[in-house]
């Protein structure tokens, strides 16, 4: 089973997102800033690190490049709120790394999770009652 480490200061989102993943199958680890992260990497091998790329007391750029060095086959999937300077996405693209802008549809991220971990094809597909997926955005609480 895949690990993914996820990292959002809302907990409420976090929340959301974990569940998501761990119904298609996922093992999930949360932590709320860098510091917890770099601690649960450090003991889990991470398949894949979900994270902001503006931590507040942090930067996501950089959790990202600290887990890539202690675990270089790990997927990053960087998270950009509306407000986060374009600067920063953009050094975070060239440096590699996969952005997707805030507010997102829970099937695109649920998308590019399944896309860049090895064995997706493996994971189930969430349960549907209606038969047409969830495409409301996920936005953050005001």
């Amino acid at each position: 089973m895949a690990t993914i480490l996820l990292v959002n200061d809302e907990r409420i989102l976090r929340t959301l997102v974990a569940a998501g993943l761990r119904r298609l199958g996922y093992s999930v680890l949360e932590a709320a800033g860098a510091r917890r992260a770099l601690q649960l990497a450090s003991r889990r091998r991470i398949d894949l690190l979900i994270t902001e790329l503006a931590l507040p007391g942090g930067d996501g750029l950089e959790l990202a490049r600290r887990v890539r060095e202690a675990a270089p086959a790990a997927g990053v999937l960087l998270l950009a709120r509306t407000r986060c300077p374009e600067s920063l996405e953009r050094k975070a693209r060239d440096g590699g790394f996969t952005v997707l802008r805030e507010p997102f549809a829970v099937t695109d991220l649920l998308g590019l999770v399944s896309a860049r971990l090895p064995g997706a094809s493996s994971v189930r597909k969430p349960p549907s009652s209606s038969g047409t997926e969830d495409r409301r955005p996920l936005r953050r609480s005001q």
